[in-house]
């Protein structure tokens, strides 16, 4: 693909192809065609699509979704993490408030790891979702019924959960973005010093996205998943 000038970027059987025109993405898409059927491979119907990146829609990738040159948590990603937090804080749950926290903490430090990259207003609303529900267990405590209300805010106010130890996406992303920055910033010299030391396993390694074409200024992505003839 790259002898004929095609942009990709793949992951196993998902990959992306970046294009500046819509006859560009047809193009590309008649090649990736004619080369998965000389392998014996089918292009997946359903994912198979030409998306304008710069509109309205986009497209999810790696459990990103990406859209207008900005890039967020697709909806399967978001539901596959609030589903494992909201079993460690049902109302019921009869831990402590330190074992709660930490066993979410967990969670959360987890998938800000890799989800870190996503726009920023992906974080606050996420932060207040889970302080809602542990709300809403101390409610439950309190022999009150429902889910949390805004006395319930007053009573636990965002710095008790802080004090608790709750890890903040927030607050985890804002010292990302300062890393980053401070990187980003560095003179030329410096950098190479840090890219140095760190493929020698000594110092740091500069923080990049771990889709760096992805954020070219293309106008158009071909977007697929490889099927195996022989599976199917």
């Amino acid at each position: 693909m790259a002898q004929q000038g095609i942009e990709m970027v793949r992951y196993a059987d998902d990959f992306v192809i970046l294009c500046r025109s819509e006859a560009e993405a047809q193009q590309a898409l008649a090649l990736v065609q004619q080369w998965t059927a000389q392998a014996g491979l089918t292009l997946h119907p359903e994912k198979t699509r030409i998306v304008a990146a710069t509109q309205h829609g986009g497209f999810d990738f790696l459990g990103y979704h990406f859209e207008r040159g900005y890039k967020w948590p697709r909806k399967k990603s978001l539901k596959k993490f609030k589903d494992k937090l909201r079993v460690l804080t049902k109302r019921n749950n009869g831990q402590s408030l330190e074992v709660i926290i930490a066993r979410v903490n967990t969670v959360t430090r987890g998938w800000f790891g890799y989800f870190k990259h996503s726009h920023y207003t992906t974080f606050p609303r996420l932060d207040k979702w889970l302080r809602m529900r542990l709300r809403s267990l101390l409610r439950k405590r309190r022999k009150r019924r429902g889910r949390a209300r805004l006395p319930d805010n007053q009573r636990w106010p965002n710095a008790f959960f802080a004090a608790q130890g709750l890890f903040s996406l927030v607050t985890a992303q804002g010292a990302a973005s300062s890393i980053l920055s401070e990187v980003t910033h560095q003179p030329e010299s410096r950098m190479r010093e840090i890219r140095t030391s760190g493929s020698e396993g000594g110092g740091a390694k500069p923080i990049v996205s771990p889709y760096p074409y992805l954020q070219s200024a293309k106008q158009l992505t071909v977007t697929s998943t490889v099927l195996d003839n022989a599976r199917a």
